[in-house]
């Protein structure tokens, strides 16, 4: 806008008034015009328009109400004035070093109830920080000095003296109890992960249920159970299983990376016993054999009543399903022949047959043999046709 000075007529003087020209009126025109066009207003002709700009779109002083994001000149640190504080000032504040004190509001401000909160030293001597709420005694406050000194951190740190807990540990980092202390827990559950005890015993009176694995150290014993009498017995780290005495001689492990067994007291095994490692044929060290050992060297009673036992006395069982059949009896012929039945018949026709008289003057022989006996002639000629005959014959079973 262009900056006119206008003079009013003097009729005493004869001082003539400024003129109101044309381009006078243009110029006013226009700058009303740019300050509908600023606040998004079409003229329309009314007499209102200028007015309604002015009140919708330029604040007042006197409590604005500024929508959009205002922006307004960052005061520098440590202002404490009527200046506004923009969010660049407040950041900076809040970033900055925590404040020397805590400050207390009393409930007396806009929008505040009515209690009051005081805080104060104690007068007794302990420099206690107290609070009270209204009348009721809130007691010390703790502060980070004490709770540092005091506390243990959920983020960790050292503990002294016993830790009582009626609900849970739950950690993703370690435990230690220290040298010589001793961890007491009714239940140590770890569902993943590994329960790792170094340098230390875990002793429990009552039940451990493991779902995985428990390592000890190089050279300890990994789990051991006491009795009242001093006797031990061991899982140890070799993946053996031990028993010690009262002494703490170890009288007895099974397992380890042979597999062995080794005692020194008197075993007694109430049910099965087993060895996997079969020693070699014809062994005759202190190895334990198995059944397998036993079954390719010796002969079992079950083995041999099948094989050799039979209910005749005259019959003996050989290996390889072969048998002896041995008897005698009073040979009566009938036309210098007899037909005679084995004790047992075979399986099959015999291998052999031998007969011999008793009396020693008896010619005989044999023909017609089966699995179920023979015949013997007797020649006519022969000093005697009757007598005692003994007969052994071989033949399958």
């Amino acid at each position: 806008m262009q900056s006119i000075t206008f003079v009013s007529a003097n009729f005493n003087t004869g001082q003539p008034g400024s003129p109101w020209t044309g381009p006078n009126a243009q110029l006013v025109y226009d700058e009303l015009n740019n300050v509908l066009a600023i606040a998004g207003i079409t003229p329309n002709g009314t007499n209102s328009q200028v007015a309604t700009a002015l009140t919708d779109y330029f604040a007042p002083l006197a409590s604005p109400g500024l929508t959009g994001s205002p922006t307004a000149p960052t005061p520098a640190q440590g202002d404490d004035s009527t200046h506004i504080a923009t969010t660049a000032f407040v950041q900076t504040a809040v970033s900055s070093a925590e404040l020397p004190y805590t400050p207390v509001r009393q409930g007396t401000g806009s929008g505040q109830g009515s209690n009051t909160i005081s805080i104060g030293l104690s007068t007794d001597g302990t420099d206690q920080l107290l609070a009270q709420y209204d009348s009721t005694p809130m007691g010390p406050l703790a502060l980070r000095d004490y709770t540092d000194a005091t506390y243990l951190k959920l983020t960790g740190g050292s503990l002294s003296g016993a830790l009582s807990v009626s609900g849970t540990i739950t950690g993703t980092g370690d435990i230690h109890t220290g040298s010589g202390n001793t961890l007491y827990t009714n239940n140590i559950n770890a569902p993943s992960g590994t329960l790792s005890i170094t340098g230390s015993n875990l002793t429990t009176t009552g039940s451990l249920t493991v779902g995985g694995s428990i390592y000890g150290s190089s050279n300890v014993v990994d789990i051991m159970y006491g009795t009242s009498n001093g006797w031990k017995s061991a899982f140890q780290n070799d993946g053996s299983f031990a028993i010690y005495n009262p002494s703490g001689t170890n009288i007895f492990s099974v397992g380890g990376s042979d597999g062995d067994i080794v005692t020194s007291m008197p075993m007694t095994v109430n049910n099965s016993l087993y060895a996997y490692n079969s020693p070699p044929s014809g062994d005759s060290s202190t190895q334990v054999p198995n059944t397998e050992w036993v079954d390719n060297n010796f002969y079992s009673l079950t083995k041999y009543n099948s094989d050799f036992s039979t209910s005749n006395g005259g019959v003996i069982n050989l290996p390889w399903n072969n048998c002896i059949q041995a008897w005698s009896f009073d040979l009566v012929t009938s036309g210098y022949t007899a037909n005679v039945n084995f004790p047992v018949a075979f399986s099959a026709g015999p291998f052999a047959i031998s007969i011999e008289s008793c009396a020693g003057d008896m010619d005989t022989w044999t023909n017609n043999w089966s699995a179920t006996g023979f015949t013997i002639n007797v020649p006519d000629n022969s000093a005697t046709t009757n007598g005692n005959i003994s007969v052994i014959a071989i033949g399958p079973r």
